[in-house]
């Protein structure tokens, strides 16, 4: 079972809004650890009870999502290897995902994982075929730089930030909510961190 959402250690509520007719609330006290028993169980959770899951800044996928994807394919595997394994996928995420939410949310998120059984496979690489036992150099996945992350997310921000002065100018200093003032203010230091680290990956 996986649950990639906010408080998802605690299973506690989703990242997005609710239906009108949903109610966020955590799971029953013991339900982890009847989900995990028994033979090819285990509970993965996307963050600790106490920290958000977060979205990449394309919001195309969640942190975790986006490094599961990588694991079921084989990025903490060897040359070779036909099968991705629970562990596999243990390593991957628990490495990856935290260094994401750092890097891309200036956040901590540490996934969790809970079983109680041995490791088992859980994917087979390229159809049962394999990692190739030499990978040659013109199929290697090219590595995305930092400024090809950076990049478009500073101009997201920007855009957000626009349309909040925007709307800011239509009021006094005295007159503005004080919900936009902060969202003014958080909104031009994250510009501000961007800036700098977009600034640092040309150096």
């Amino acid at each position: 079972m996986i649950v990639d959402s906010c408080h998802a250690g605690g299973m506690a509520s989703a990242k997005g809004d609710l239906p009108a007719d949903f109610l966020a609330t955590a799971l029953p006290k013991g339900v982890v650890d009847v989900l995990k028993q028994g033979e090819g169980g285990a509970v993965f959770t996307s963050s600790r009870g106490n920290q958000s899951s977060w979205v990449r800044p394309d919001n195309a996928l969640s942190v975790y999502t986006f490094h599961l994807i990588e694991a079921l394919k084989g990025a903490a595997n060897q040359s070779g290897d036909r099968l991705v394994t629970l562990g596999n996928v243990m390593t991957h995420l628990g490495k990856t995902v935290a260094q994401s939410a750092r890097s891309l949310r200036q956040a901590e998120q540490t996934p969790f994982f809970d079983t109680a059984t041995e490791d088992f496979p859980v994917a087979m690489l390229r159809g049962g075929k394999g990692l190739p036992s030499q990978p040659q150099s013109g199929n290697l996945p090219r590595v995305i730089t930092n400024e090809e992350v950076v990049t478009p997310a500073l101009a997201m921000a920007r855009r957000s930030l626009a349309i909040l002065e925007e709307q800011a100018a239509g009021f006094g200093k005295l007159q503005m909510p004080a919900h936009l003032r902060i969202e003014l203010e958080e909104k031009r230091l994250e510009v501000a961190n961007l800036e700098a680290r977009l600034k640092d990956a040309h150096d």
